[in-house]
């Protein structure tokens, strides 16, 4: 009788080990993946706080609209960055520039200026990772997951500029009145302008993510 309860005892306790390891293993499985999805994001959202510098320094440059602060900001984001899209050109360029006065910054502005309404389409700006992802995120701190999901929705915003822009920049291109087509171009100038105010708040929300 004891040893039939001894063997049931057992069988029962072997049962239940059985059920921790596996929780401790899919525990284990959860924390390791959320580790290699969190290296993913922290990569994607790096390379997406490069493209918006660079692509902002360059509207801002050609609108006159290039200011000290963000030439600081600039290099500070080049000098961190280790990614495929690193070059020596605008580093060296920006290392100059962050040298000049304001009114030198201001008189090189002058020589770049593109015409009212001209301009390259900007492209819309995916973050593939982080939308797939995020919901893979449960297990990091939830201060960290907000953040993820406030540049996450200005990314949203920032993709309703472009595609503003892109509607106004093929309209300068149409056959409309002569008063149309200055609104038109008021309505590129503009989105350009709220394009580069959406991305430089993008840039500082990544650059003061938990994360780092």
């Amino acid at each position: 009788m004891d040893e039939d309860i001894s063997k049931i005892l057992y069988a029962i306790s072997g049962w239940i080990m059985g059920l921790f390891s596996q929780v401790i293993i899919d525990l284990y499985r959860k924390n390791r993946d959320a580790k290699e999805t969190l290296r993913s994001v922290v990569i994607e959202l790096n390379e997406l706080q490069y493209k918006l510098a660079v692509t902002t320094y360059t509207m801002d440059l050609k609108y006159g609209r290039l200011e000290k602060d963000f030439i600081i900001t600039l290099q500070d984001i080049l000098n961190g960055y280790k990614g495929l899209h690193k070059t020596r050109n605008i580093k060296k360029l920006i290392d100059l520039q962050s040298e000049l006065p304001d009114e030198k910054i201001k008189e090189f502005c002058d020589t770049q200026l593109a015409e009212n309404g001209d301009g390259s389409l900007l492209k819309k700006i995916p973050t593939p990772f982080l939308d797939s992802k995020i919901s893979s995120l449960g297990l990091v701190k939830e201060k960290f997951r907000n953040q993820l999901l406030e540049i996450k929705a200005n990314i949203g915003m920032l993709n309703e500029i472009i595609d503003d822009s892109r509607y106004f920049f093929n309209l300068t291109y149409q056959n409309i009145s002569p008063e149309n087509h200055d609104k038109a171009v008021k309505a590129v100038n503009d989105s350009y302008l709220n394009y580069s105010k959406r991305a430089k708040f993008i840039i500082s929300l990544i650059a003061n993510t938990t994360f780092r």
